[in-house]
């Protein structure tokens, strides 16, 4: 609800807490810690704190691949690469960004996850447009 009414720092201490909460009955490598981390990076993100937003986001990485394993090809996983990308786009860290895509895009398709989805159309999106300035052709497209 915050997210919407665009109340970034009253969802950050909601996140916080609820973060608190999780790690305290279900422990630190838990999905629902990793996806709490994932919302806490977003809303630093709307807020433009981008190094913060790209720790939390990394910590999410960190666990989703401690539980699904590091060459996993889960959705969670996608997500969490792409939430990166679109980190290391507002930080103008281009090249970096294209990376997070592709393998956020390469996840998606081996997880079965169609182009209807809105992520794998973002990130389809995301990668033609760094196609464009980067002047680079992937195959992934």
């Amino acid at each position: 609800i915050h997210f919407a009414y665009e109340e970034y720092s009253v969802a950050l201490e909601h996140y916080t807490e609820s973060l608190s909460l999780r790690i305290s009955a279900m422990g630190r490598n838990h999905p629902s810690v990793a996806m709490t981390l994932n919302s806490i990076g977003t809303a630093h993100a709307y807020r433009n704190s981008y190094d913060e937003a790209l720790l939390f986001h990394e910590r999410a990485l960190l666990i989703w691949r401690e539980i699904m394993g590091q060459n996993a090809s889960h959705p969670a996983i996608a997500e969490t690469l792409f939430h990166i990308g679109v980190v290391l786009k507002k930080k103008v860290q281009l090249n970096e960004a294209i990376e997070y895509f592709i393998e956020a895009l390469r996840i998606f398709r081996e997880s079965g996850i169609g182009p209807e989805n809105s992520f794998v159309e973002k990130t389809k999106r995301n990668i033609a447009a760094f196609e464009q300035v980067l002047d680079v052709k992937s195959a992934i497209l």
